[in-house]
C-alpha cells in the first residue's frame, strides 16, 4: 500500500481510555475545528497540541509550523508521556495532536490536509476505541485500523473515514516532523533581511494589476501571499503599519486583500477573497502554476462563480462528488 503503513500492532491504551473517561467533558470545550474544517462537521476533537497563535503572523493556519501544548491537555498527562515516548522513538519533532471522535454512523467527508505545514511533516493515528474497526480512505486505498494499532498514511492525498458501528470511534492523531525536516526559522529570518523589499514590490505589481484585470489582480495577490509566508516579520511589520494585524490573525486572506486593494470593498472584495483561497489551494495541491492562474481562473467561471461555489462546498469544489 502507498497511502497507508502499519507502524505498531498494538499500543496499550488503557491509560489514554481512562483519562478520556474521567474527562468526558472536554469533548465540547473545543469546537473550532468542526467549526472551521467542513469536512470534520460530525466529529468532536481534544486539542491536546495546537498551533501557537503568536506565530500566525498574518498567515493561514496551514502554514503555520510552530506549535505548543494546550491549557486542557494537562488533563491527559499519560496521553501526553506517550506522544513524546512516540515522537522520540520515531527521532521527530511533535507537531500537533488531538483525540477525534467520530459518533456513530457519522463521517468525515473527503479532504486533504493542504499547507506548509501538513507538506513537511508525518501524520499518524492511533486506535483507542472502535467497535468493529476504522474504515478510513485515501488516495483510492481503503483500510480498516483495529484497536491499539497505530498506523501512518498520506494526509496529503484526498482521504476520507465513517464510522459504521455503533459507539464512538477515538484515535489520538498525530504528528511529526522528520529529522532533518526540522523547519528552521532563524534561517526565514535572515531570508527576511535580505529579501525584505520583495513584499512591497509584489504590492506594488497588485496595485498596478487592478488596472489590467481582476483576474491578473488575484494572482498579484497570491503572489504577495506566497512571499508573506516566507517574509513572516516583514509581513507583520506591513500589517502593523496598515493596522490589519489583529484582522489578519482570524482572516489571513482578507487582509491580503484589504493590503493588495484598499478600494476593494464588501460583497465584492468576500470575491476576491474566495478566489485568492481557490487559487492558493490550487498551488497546495500542485495542480496549476502560478503563470497558469489566469486563463485557469477563467476556465472557472470567474470570481463570481468561484465564490459561489466555494462558499457552498469548497471540498467538492476541489475534489469533485463528495
Amino acid at each position: 500500500m502507498l497511502y497507508f503503513k502499519l507502524i505498531k500492532n498494538y499500543v496499550d491504551t488503557t491509560a489514554i481510555r481512562q483519562e478520556l473517561i474521567t474527562h468526558d467533558d472536554a469533548w465540547l470545550k473545543e469546537t473550532g475545528r468542526q467549526e472551521r474544517a467542513p469536512a470534520q462537521k460530525d466529529t468532536n476533537a481534544i486539542p491536546l497540541r495546537g498551533l501557537k497563535r503568536s506565530a500566525i503572523c498574518g498567515r493561514r493556519r496551514r502554514d503555520v509550523h510552530e506549535s505548543r501544548y494546550t491549557s486542557i491537555s494537562t488533563r491527559f498527562p499519560e496521553t501526553v508521556r506517550l506522544l513524546e515516548s512516540l515522537a522520540t522513538e520515531f527521532d521527530g519533532e511533535l507537531g500537533r495532536a488531538k483525540l477525534a471522535r467520530v459518533p456513530p454512523g457519522k463521517k468525515v467527508l473527503p479532504h486533504v490536509d493542504r499547507g506548509e505545514y501538513y507538506r513537511s511533516r508525518d501524520r499518524y493515528h492511533l486506535v483507542i476505541r472502535s467497535e468493529k474497526g476504522s474504515p478510513l480512505q485515501a488516495g483510492g486505498e481503503e483500510i480498516r485500523m483495529q484497536e491499539g494499532e497505530l498506523w501512518w498514511f498520506n494526509n496529503n492525498a484526498l482521504h476520507a473515514a465513517h464510522n459504521d458501528s455503533h459507539d464512538n470511534r477515538v484515535h489520538l492523531i498525530f504528528d511529526v516532523l522528520p529529522k532533518g525536516c526540522a523547519i528552521d526559522l532563524a534561517a526565514e529570518d535572515q531570508q527576511d533581511q535580505v529579501d525584505h523589499l520583495e513584499i512591497e514590490e509584489l504590492l506594488r505589481l497588485a496595485w498596478s494589476e487592478k488596472q489590467n484585470g481582476e483576474l491578473e489582480f488575484v494572482v498579484a495577490a497570491v503572489k504577495v501571499y506566497l512571499a508573506a509566508r516566507m517574509q513572516p516579520k516583514r509581513w507583520v511589520a506591513l500589517l502593523t503599519e496598515h493596522r490589519l494585524l489583529e484582522n489578519s490573525e482570524n482572516h489571513p486572506l482578507a487582509a491580503v486583500v484589504a493590503l493588495c486593494g484598499p478600494a476593494i470593498r464588501g460583497k465584492v472584495r468576500r470575491h476576491y477573497e474566495s478566489a485568492l483561497a481557490w487559487c492558493l489551494a490550487q498551488i497546495d495541491l500542485d495542480r496549476v502554476r502560478l503563470d497558469d492562474l489566469v486563463p485557469v481562473l477563467a476556465a472557472a467561471g470567474g470570481l463570481e462563480t468561484i465564490h459561489v461555489q466555494w462558499k457552498a462546498n469548497r471540498d467538492q469544489l476541489l475534489y469533485g462528488k463528495c
